[in-house]
């Protein structure tokens, strides 16, 4: 199939979207909102005291963010599409093809990279030499959730890019978020739940502390199958970092012999409307 024009959950919003190569999912829509109910500033309702111009400028401080492994930026558009504090947020996307979709997904919503979304071409490995040291205060990073060793090959190499660890692993997205990182900066990430200890350990191994999680489930009866994670970036070696469970997040609920969002998820994907 070739691109399309796809309408977002979000009124007014749109996104190129390619089936041979990138296409978004739920994991991105709750690791975006967890960002957004994860941060001291005010992303999801204005704000009386803070007004965005039409040109992205505010009379507050911009936050900046950095989104490792774009894809079609997806989640640099969802926050932009629902803050009214004043960001910059740069995605980094590896895959040429996919970083050209990306842009023009932005310039499509009207995005400005001056003043709010810029997609950068780069390798997450090598962000040390790509990008300086303690320029985000947010990162965000929704990355490839299965070792390469582990995983069926594919004759689709985006796809594969894209789910395996095959250019950059668990530790290389952990590490360029520290390098990124001010201190006490916050790292957002979605995963899966048995990798969960891993995460701890890379965590703790690359300065970060103060971790909270959230598992994900289909329905409430379910194991879970993702977990978001919100860490704090520290700058110092950690013996023993605090970890914090929230409630878990359920999915899908049966209504009258139908299969249906949760209100919790419905809320999500229609914000202000009434559920």
């Amino acid at each position: 199939m070739a691109e399309r024009i796809d309408s977002l959950h979000l009124p007014d919003y749109r996104i190129i979207q390619n089936d041979k190569t990138f296409c978004y999912g739920i994991d991105a829509v709750l690791l975006s909102n967890f960002v957004l109910k994860n941060t001291s500033f005010n992303l999801s309702s204005p704000n009386e005291n803070l007004q965005r111009t039409d040109e992205g400028e505010s009379n507050s401080s911009t936050t900046k963010i950095f989104d490792l492994g774009t894809g079609n930026a997806i989640i640099p558009i969802l926050l932009a599409a629902q803050s009214f504090a004043p960001l910059k947020i740069t995605g980094l996307e590896y895959q040429e093809k996919i970083w050209d979709m990306a842009k023009r997904s932005v310039q499509l919503n009207n995005f400005s990279p001056e003043t709010c979304i810029q997609i950068v071409h780069g390798d997450i490995k090598n962000i040390p030499n790509l990008l300086k040291k303690s320029l985000a205060d947010i990162v965000v990073s929704n990355p490839p959730y299965v070792k390469s060793s582990c995983a069926r090959q594919s004759s689709n190499t985006e796809k594969m890019i894209a789910r395996q660890e095959i250019f950059c692993t668990l530790d290389d997205v952990i590490l360029g978020a520290a390098h990124l990182l001010k201190e006490n900066g916050k790292f957002f990430m979605i995963h899966r739940p048995q990798r969960l200890q891993e995460i701890f350990d890379s965590l703790k191994k690359n300065g970060f502390d103060d971790v909270q999680y959230q598992f994900v489930c289909p329905f409430k009866e379910h194991k879970p199958t993702m977990v978001l994670v919100c860490a704090t970036f520290i700058d110092k070696k950690i013996y023993k970092i605090t970890k914090t469970q929230l409630p878990p997040l359920v999915v899908y609920e049966k209504k009258n012999s139908r299969v249906e969002y949760t209100d919790e998820v419905k809320k999500i994907y229609f914000p202000g409307v009434k559920v």
